[in-house]
Protein backbone atom coordinates (compact mmCIF):
# COMPACT_ATOMS: atom_id res chain seq x y z
CA UNK A 1 0.00 0.00 0.00
CA UNK A 2 2.66 2.84 0.65
CA UNK A 3 3.77 1.79 -2.95
CA UNK A 4 0.80 1.93 -4.55
CA UNK A 5 -0.69 5.00 -2.89
CA UNK A 6 2.27 6.96 -4.61
CA UNK A 7 0.06 6.79 -7.26
CA UNK A 8 -3.06 7.59 -6.31
CA UNK A 9 -4.04 11.71 -6.92
CA UNK A 10 -6.07 11.42 -3.37
CA UNK A 11 -7.50 8.94 -0.61
CA UNK A 12 -10.30 9.54 1.02
CA UNK A 13 -11.78 8.42 4.91
CA UNK A 14 -14.60 8.98 6.27
CA UNK A 15 -13.09 9.85 9.75
CA UNK A 16 -10.27 11.63 11.05
CA UNK A 17 -9.52 8.82 13.09
CA UNK A 18 -9.18 6.72 10.12
CA UNK A 19 -7.54 9.11 8.50
CA UNK A 20 -4.68 8.96 10.89
CA UNK A 21 -4.71 5.34 11.17
CA UNK A 22 -4.00 4.94 7.36
CA UNK A 23 -1.18 7.75 7.38
CA UNK A 24 0.82 5.69 10.02
CA UNK A 25 -0.31 2.39 8.70
CA UNK A 26 0.33 2.53 5.29
CA UNK A 27 2.91 5.65 5.18
CA UNK A 28 1.47 8.10 3.16
CA UNK A 29 1.19 11.92 3.70
CA UNK A 30 -1.56 13.45 5.69
CA UNK A 31 -1.87 15.77 3.29
CA UNK A 32 -3.21 13.47 0.57
CA UNK A 33 -5.77 11.62 2.83
CA UNK A 34 -9.27 13.70 2.64
CA UNK A 35 -11.88 13.38 5.04
CA UNK A 36 -15.83 13.25 3.98
CA UNK A 37 -18.00 11.82 6.19
CA UNK A 38 -21.03 9.52 6.18
CA UNK A 39 -24.44 10.88 5.33
CA UNK A 40 -27.81 10.03 6.90
CA UNK A 41 -31.52 9.82 5.51
CA UNK A 42 -33.64 12.21 7.34
CA UNK A 43 -37.48 12.41 7.40
CA UNK A 44 -37.65 8.71 6.69
CA UNK A 45 -41.41 7.27 7.41
CA UNK A 46 -42.34 4.75 9.65
CA UNK A 47 -44.16 2.33 8.36
CA UNK A 48 -45.69 1.31 11.68
CA UNK A 49 -45.34 1.00 15.31
CA UNK A 50 -43.90 -2.62 16.03
CA UNK A 51 -45.80 -4.94 18.16
CA UNK A 52 -43.07 -5.41 20.20
CA UNK A 53 -43.66 -2.08 22.41
CA UNK A 54 -47.43 -3.01 23.08
CA UNK A 55 -46.45 -6.49 24.50
CA UNK A 56 -43.65 -5.56 26.87
CA UNK A 57 -44.62 -1.53 28.09
CA UNK A 58 -41.52 -0.39 29.87
CA UNK A 59 -40.01 3.16 31.45
CA UNK A 60 -36.88 2.90 29.41
CA UNK A 61 -35.98 1.42 25.54
CA UNK A 62 -32.46 1.13 24.80
CA UNK A 63 -31.61 -0.14 21.08
CA UNK A 64 -28.89 -1.44 19.67
CA UNK A 65 -28.24 -1.59 15.64
CA UNK A 66 -25.14 -4.03 15.08
CA UNK A 67 -24.22 -7.18 13.01
CA UNK A 68 -24.11 -9.67 15.80
CA UNK A 69 -20.16 -10.36 15.28
CA UNK A 70 -17.42 -10.30 17.76
CA UNK A 71 -16.07 -6.89 17.07
CA UNK A 72 -19.28 -5.48 18.01
CA UNK A 73 -19.15 -6.74 21.74
CA UNK A 74 -22.70 -6.72 22.20
CA UNK A 75 -21.29 -9.42 24.94
CA UNK A 76 -20.11 -5.89 26.57
CA UNK A 77 -23.34 -4.59 26.46
CA UNK A 78 -25.35 -7.61 27.80
CA UNK A 79 -23.02 -7.70 31.08
CA UNK A 80 -23.73 -3.90 31.51
CA UNK A 81 -27.32 -4.51 31.48
CA UNK A 82 -26.97 -6.84 34.33
CA UNK A 83 -25.53 -4.36 36.39
CA UNK A 84 -27.82 -1.39 35.29
CA UNK A 85 -30.28 -3.92 36.47
CA UNK A 86 -28.61 -5.06 39.81
CA UNK A 87 -28.03 -0.88 40.46
CA UNK A 88 -31.19 0.26 39.26
CA UNK A 89 -33.48 -2.61 40.42
CA UNK A 90 -36.66 -0.70 40.38
CA UNK A 91 -36.28 0.68 36.46
CA UNK A 92 -38.53 -1.19 34.29
CA UNK A 93 -36.19 -1.19 31.19
CA UNK A 94 -35.68 -3.40 27.85
CA UNK A 95 -33.29 -3.48 25.10
CA UNK A 96 -34.05 -4.46 21.37
CA UNK A 97 -31.26 -6.00 19.66
CA UNK A 98 -31.63 -5.24 15.47
CA UNK A 99 -29.54 -7.11 13.48
CA UNK A 100 -28.12 -11.07 12.92
CA UNK A 101 -25.31 -12.65 12.62
CA UNK A 102 -23.57 -15.67 14.03
CA UNK A 103 -22.70 -14.57 17.79
CA UNK A 104 -27.16 -14.89 18.51
CA UNK A 105 -26.90 -17.92 19.63
CA UNK A 106 -23.84 -17.09 22.32
CA UNK A 107 -25.36 -13.56 23.33
CA UNK A 108 -28.90 -15.49 24.15
CA UNK A 109 -27.18 -17.77 26.35
CA UNK A 110 -25.46 -15.09 27.80
CA UNK A 111 -28.77 -13.33 28.55
CA UNK A 112 -30.11 -15.89 29.71
CA UNK A 113 -27.17 -17.05 32.20
CA UNK A 114 -27.21 -13.48 33.72
CA UNK A 115 -31.05 -13.55 34.10
CA UNK A 116 -31.75 -10.99 31.94
CA UNK A 117 -33.18 -12.80 28.61
CA UNK A 118 -36.42 -11.60 29.18
CA UNK A 119 -35.39 -8.11 28.41
CA UNK A 120 -33.09 -8.53 25.44
CA UNK A 121 -35.51 -8.97 22.19
CA UNK A 122 -33.58 -10.36 19.33
CA UNK A 123 -35.23 -9.10 16.32
CA UNK A 124 -32.60 -9.76 13.25
CA UNK A 125 -32.38 -7.92 10.45
CA UNK A 126 -35.40 -5.85 9.86
CA UNK A 127 -36.73 -3.63 7.05
CA UNK A 128 -37.09 -0.28 8.31
CA UNK A 129 -34.99 0.42 11.74
CA UNK A 130 -36.51 3.66 11.84
CA UNK A 131 -39.93 1.70 12.91
CA UNK A 132 -38.18 0.92 16.41
CA UNK A 133 -35.88 4.22 16.50
CA UNK A 134 -39.32 6.08 16.87
CA UNK A 135 -40.19 4.52 19.89
CA UNK A 136 -36.70 3.59 22.15
CA UNK A 137 -35.18 6.37 24.00
CA UNK A 138 -31.48 5.72 23.86
CA UNK A 139 -28.87 4.24 21.11
CA UNK A 140 -25.96 2.45 22.01
CA UNK A 141 -23.10 1.04 19.91
CA UNK A 142 -20.36 -1.05 21.91
CA UNK A 143 -17.81 -1.87 19.25
CA UNK A 144 -14.24 -2.74 19.45
CA UNK A 145 -13.53 -0.90 16.38
CA UNK A 146 -15.77 1.37 13.68
CA UNK A 147 -14.77 3.60 11.10
CA UNK A 148 -17.46 6.37 11.16
CA UNK A 149 -20.67 4.44 12.64
CA UNK A 150 -24.43 4.51 10.61
CA UNK A 151 -26.18 3.27 13.55
CA UNK A 152 -24.60 6.45 15.38
CA UNK A 153 -25.66 8.83 12.69
CA UNK A 154 -29.46 6.79 12.68
CA UNK A 155 -29.57 7.14 16.31
CA UNK A 156 -29.14 11.11 16.01
CA UNK A 157 -31.61 11.24 13.18
CA UNK A 158 -34.15 9.89 15.49
CA UNK A 159 -33.16 12.31 18.13
CA UNK A 160 -31.85 10.21 20.29
CA UNK A 161 -28.88 10.24 23.23
CA UNK A 162 -25.93 7.58 22.10
CA UNK A 163 -23.40 6.30 24.37
CA UNK A 164 -20.81 4.84 22.35
CA UNK A 165 -17.31 3.39 23.02
CA UNK A 166 -14.48 6.07 21.86
CA UNK A 167 -13.07 3.63 19.10
CA UNK A 168 -12.69 5.38 15.50
CA UNK A 169 -14.73 8.11 14.62
CA UNK A 170 -17.61 7.60 17.49
CA UNK A 171 -16.04 10.77 19.28
CA UNK A 172 -16.39 12.97 15.76
CA UNK A 173 -20.15 12.24 16.46
CA UNK A 174 -21.08 11.70 20.00
CA UNK A 175 -19.41 14.32 22.42
CA UNK A 176 -21.08 16.01 25.91
CA UNK A 177 -23.26 17.58 23.80
CA UNK A 178 -25.13 14.48 22.72
CA UNK A 179 -24.38 11.46 24.37
CA UNK A 180 -21.56 10.01 25.91
CA UNK A 181 -18.52 8.18 24.60
CA UNK A 182 -16.82 5.12 27.03
CA UNK A 183 -14.22 3.18 26.92
CA UNK A 184 -14.70 -0.11 24.98
CA UNK A 185 -14.72 -3.51 26.61
CA UNK A 186 -16.09 -1.94 29.90
CA UNK A 187 -18.91 -2.75 31.14
CA UNK A 188 -18.86 -0.93 33.94
CA UNK A 189 -18.21 2.24 32.12
CA UNK A 190 -21.13 1.52 29.68
CA UNK A 191 -23.51 0.62 32.74
CA UNK A 192 -22.86 3.56 34.51
CA UNK A 193 -23.63 5.87 31.13
CA UNK A 194 -27.02 4.11 30.79
CA UNK A 195 -27.75 4.77 34.62
CA UNK A 196 -26.83 8.50 33.74
CA UNK A 197 -29.61 8.88 31.02
CA UNK A 198 -31.91 6.86 32.76
CA UNK A 199 -32.15 9.15 35.62
CA UNK A 200 -33.11 12.01 33.38
CA UNK A 201 -35.59 12.50 30.42
CA UNK A 202 -34.59 16.01 30.37
CA UNK A 203 -31.15 15.21 29.50
CA UNK A 204 -32.02 12.68 27.02
CA UNK A 205 -34.56 15.61 25.32
CA UNK A 206 -31.31 17.65 25.37
CA UNK A 207 -29.10 15.36 24.19
CA UNK A 208 -31.31 13.77 20.99
CA UNK A 209 -32.22 17.60 19.99
CA UNK A 210 -28.47 18.46 19.84
CA UNK A 211 -27.63 14.55 17.79
CA UNK A 212 -31.01 16.00 15.10
CA UNK A 213 -28.99 19.34 14.70
CA UNK A 214 -25.62 17.71 14.03
CA UNK A 215 -26.94 15.45 11.44
CA UNK A 216 -28.51 18.17 9.76
CA UNK A 217 -25.67 20.20 9.17
CA UNK A 218 -23.07 17.81 8.73
CA UNK A 219 -24.47 14.69 7.76
CA UNK A 220 -27.13 15.47 5.23
CA UNK A 221 -26.88 13.55 1.61
CA UNK A 222 -26.88 17.13 0.46
CA UNK A 223 -24.34 18.67 2.49
CA UNK A 224 -21.87 14.84 2.25
CA UNK A 225 -22.24 15.23 -2.17
CA UNK A 226 -21.24 18.41 -2.79
CA UNK A 227 -17.83 17.52 -0.47
CA UNK A 228 -17.53 15.11 -2.84
CA UNK A 229 -18.18 16.47 -6.11
CA UNK A 230 -16.16 19.55 -4.59
CA UNK A 231 -13.39 16.99 -3.95
CA UNK A 232 -13.30 15.28 -7.16
CA UNK A 233 -13.41 18.50 -8.69
CA UNK A 234 -10.03 19.59 -7.20
CA UNK A 235 -8.65 16.29 -8.08
CA UNK A 236 -9.17 17.08 -11.56
CA UNK A 237 -8.43 20.31 -11.84
CA UNK A 238 -4.92 19.22 -9.97
CA UNK A 239 -4.39 16.32 -12.72
CA UNK A 240 -4.95 18.94 -15.45
CA UNK A 241 -2.34 21.31 -14.31
CA UNK A 242 0.11 18.57 -13.89
CA UNK A 243 -0.81 17.51 -17.96
CA UNK A 244 -0.44 21.03 -19.28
Amino acid sequence: LPLVNIKFEGITTNSLRIKEYVAKREMTSLNKIEVIHNAVDLNIPASGRPVLFDEFPADLWICIIANLKPIKRLDVLINALFLLRKFKSHLDFHVVVLGEGKERHRLESLASNLGIFDRVHFMGSVQNVGDYLEHVDIGVLCSDKEGLSNAILEYMAYGLPVVATDVGGNCELVDESNGICVPPNDPHSLASALMKLSDSRQLRQEYGLQGIEKVRKNHSWENIIKKWEDYYCLLVGNKMGKVS
